[in-house]
């Protein structure tokens, strides 16, 4: 028995269109707020945090001064060389200086690479610029010495000076760690010194002379 004719439906189905409005990306300072509060989560000491939101802020003024719109999701790391990297050199700045600020950006592209709001990682491309290896030059005895001799010890200052001034000479501490040292830090019978917030968050014990334990105490 043949099957009856049925008749084709003269329909076409039209595929479902997303309508909806992208949304706007991102402004780059939004972005950088954004960086700085993840690099609070991690625990980055206060200064490095700052020292990273003025080298972005310079890198967003910079592109203004030259009417560049800052679009992180177009961005190139050859527009970067060009008009803040070449720039910077232009200026007259120093290797190190300019060097600090693109460390800056690859942590900030980096960021923005792992969070999925940029497509391509940036912070792998940026380049350093070849820094000039300088000697550094150190006191001689006769200038420690006649630093040691400026602060007067008949005074509280001046002996607080002074033993500040050995305690970094005799350690090499920072002046920021050694603005948190506690008293409960110096191990005077074991001739050491805690740190508890040296570089990168991590903590360390550095050995002290007599000569430094007794002025200490």
């Amino acid at each position: 028995m043949d099957r009856p004719v049925t008749r084709r439906k003269n329909i076409i189905k039209v595929a479902a269109v997303n309508t909806t409005t992208p949304k706007r990306p991102a402004e780059f300072m939004d972005l950088v707020k954004s960086f700085l509060t993840e690099c609070r989560a991690k625990n980055l000491s206060g200064r490095t945090i700052q020292f990273y939101e003025e080298n972005l802020v310079r890198m967003k003024k910079m592109f203004d001064e030259q009417g560049i719109p800052l679009n992180v999701t177009t961005l190139t790391a050859r527009e970067i060389k060009h008009h803040y990297v070449g720039r910077m050199i232009e200026n007259g700045l120093a290797s190190n200086t300019i060097n600090g600020r693109i460390k800056s950006c690859k942590a900030f592209f980096k960021y923005l690479f792992e969070e999925g709001i940029v497509p391509h990682n940036l912070a792998e491309e940026i380049k350093l610029v070849k820094a000039e290896k300088k000697m550094i030059q150190t006191f001689t005895k006769e200038q420690v010495v006649a630093l040691l001799q400026q602060p007067d010890k008949k005074t509280f200052t001046g002996l607080r000076d002074y033993t500040m001034m050995v305690v970094m000479l005799e350690t090499g501490m920072r002046i920021g760690e050694l603005l948190h040292l506690k008293v409960d830090d110096v191990f005077l019978k074991e001739l050491e010194i805690r740190i508890q917030k040296g570089k990168g968050g991590k903590a360390r014990r550095v050995p002290i002379q007599k000569t430094c334990a007794k002025i200490l105490k």
